[in-house]
């Protein structure tokens, strides 16, 4: 499992950057985003 905490900063490309790998590699990937992140990214979380 990956875990992925992000900074308010991240956009989905960023985002898409982490996850693939982890992904690719066989894992989970659970995203904790910031609080204040951009909307794109909080919906691209789940």
């Amino acid at each position: 499992m990956a875990i992925l905490i992000t900074s308010w900063t991240s956009t989905l490309p960023l985002l898409a950057d982490k996850i693939a790998p982890a992904q690719a590699a066989g894992h989970t990937v659970d995203v904790k985003p910031s609080e204040d992140v951009s909307a794109s990214a909080r919906n691209s979380a789940g």
